[in-house]
């Protein structure tokens, strides 16, 4: 008899904890998607040799896509084709740049997100290892990449508006 309330109880449990795992995960992946929404739109930055911008478009719930360029008067000087997804439960922000790596992708695994802010990483590349966004408001973002830039610590930052 103990054992057949044992095993009940057993079952219970497996059947409540498997339950409420795929809402929490569910919950959380929509938080995630509705916080990345926010990316969408053109965001520029004004420099010394010429415009930096990404524009980013989200295709579904698990993808965004970007374009990232930097402009000076009509001359494109670096493009780089961007990706924001998730796969196997994980998101991942990945980068192509014209003229770099090869013509690879170079993808990031997202580490942290916290209050409009994510950070993706990729120890094995060189620069930037880190990407790190955060939103500061509906009109602005900020963008900082770091790493190692011919073998010492290397940091850029970039301001950006909603265009």
């Amino acid at each position: 008899m103990k054992r057949k309330g044992i095993c009940t109880l057993l079952i219970f449990f497996v059947l409540i904890t498997s339950c409420d795992a795929p809402v929490h995960h569910n919950k959380s992946a929509n938080i995630m998607i509705n916080d990345l929404n926010r990316l969408q739109g053109s965001w520029a930055q004004p420099t010394d040799n010429g415009t930096l911008s990404e524009t980013w478009k989200k295709i579904n719930d698990t993808l965004l896509t970007g374009i990232g360029c930097l402009v000076f008067e009509k001359d494109t000087l670096f493009s780089e084709r961007l990706r924001i997804y998730k796969n196997k439960g994980f998101w991942y922000y990945s980068a192509q740049v014209t003229d770099q790596n090869k013509g690879e992708t170079i993808v990031f695994k997202l580490t942290s997100h916290e209050n409009s802010a994510w950070v993706f990483e990729n120890k094995a590349h060189d620069f930037p290892q880190n990407i790190h966004y955060q939103i500061i408001n509906p009109d602005s973002l900020i963008a900082t990449v770091t790493g190692k830039g011919k073998n010492r610590p290397r940091t850029e930052i970039f301001r950006m508006n909603k265009k």
